[in-house]
């Protein structure tokens, strides 16, 4: 017989971080985006040395809405703020409370909005055992990066009392996000253990299907080890190499959206790039490109533009 569980108030504890690594990746998805398996850093809020914000406690199937501290670029759109449920969600723009994972590939959530589906589920800080979510923006100005802690988290969807630990990272400037799972393993419902009965990956609006604007890590799979950790590598849209060929003409290996045209502008200013002429190119499935200007003059500048 499951024990029963008790409402809670309040519950301080602490961990001690692990390492871990592994060895996998996916993508890229249809804006450029990748992700890695890589190793685990997973940075304790409850410990001494941090001074996090308290959020969630004794909340279930809720959000709340905090400063990221820096400008984060996801999915082409930059975001000062971010809703973090309950449920292992981050999303931008709107909150999402939904207890129900989905699977990104084919599902849209019930509020369509750019999601990062950290660990979705139906977790719960209710219960006696659980505790509560934090976050911290950490580091200097320029590199900084925003952690969101979900600190024993208890599965509402069982009759099992062990609990959960992992975390968000997200990073200023590289745009980078990092998923770390300190405890990832519910010891007495290998229903809910281990990614069974979650999601794991991010996703634009509308980017299921085709569009396949997502990547997907882990749709009800117990793949999420313990100590373990993902990478979600932003792309960078950029001039990788420039060479002037014999007849003058200006050669650019680009990287850009993948599968699409692509715009690169050029101007002589390199302060304000005005005026500016505009060029189209397709990339292939990996975002790289090639750009021969033929009419470069004496000093020109080169940008991709982000869709």
């Amino acid at each position: 017989m499951a024990t029963l569980r008790v409402l809670r108030s309040a519950l301080v504890m602490g961990l001690i971080a692990g390492y871990g690594q592994v060895v996998m990746a996916i993508g890229p998805d249809n804006y450029g985006y990748t992700a890695v398996a890589t190793t685990l850093n997973f940075e304790d809020l409850t410990v001494p040395g941090f001074n996090p914000v308290e959020i969630l406690d004794t909340e279930n199937d809720t959000a709340v809405t905090i400063p990221i501290g820096f400008s984060f670029k996801f999915y082409g759109a930059t975001y000062t703020s971010v809703s973090v449920s309950s449920n292992g969600l981050l999303t931008f723009g709107n909150a999402n409370t939904s207890a129900v994972p989905v699977d990104l590939s084919k599902t849209a959530p019930t509020v369509d909005v750019p999601t990062i589906a950290v660990f979705w589920h139906d977790w719960t800080f209710q219960y006696l055992g659980s505790d509560e979510a934090y976050y911290q923006t950490l580091g200097m100005p320029g590199s900084r990066r925003l952690i969101v802690q979900w600190n024993f988290a208890l599965s509402n969807s069982g009759p099992g009392n062990d609990t959960v630990t992992f975390e968000a990272k997200l990073f200023e400037g590289s745009n980078k996000i990092e998923f770390h799972y300190n405890d990832a393993t519910v010891d007495d419902d290998v229903n809910v253990s281990n990614g069974t009965d979650a999601t794991v990956g991010i996703r634009a609006a509308g980017g299921q299907g085709a569009v396949k604007r997502y990547l997907q890590w882990s749709f009800n799979k117990a793949v999420i080890a313990d100590s373990s950790a993902l990478q979600f590598i932003a792309p960078a849209f950029r001039v990788s190499s420039i060479q002037r060929l014999s007849n003058g003409h200006m050669l650019l290996q680009c990287v850009g959206e993948p599968n699409v045209s692509n715009t690169i502008q050029a101007s002589t200013n390199l302060v304000t790039f005005s005026p500016f002429v505009s060029f189209s190119m397709v990339a292939d499935a990996t975002g790289s490109f090639q750009f021969e200007d033929a009419s470069p003059g004496l000093t020109r500048f080169y940008r991709i533009l982000v869709p």
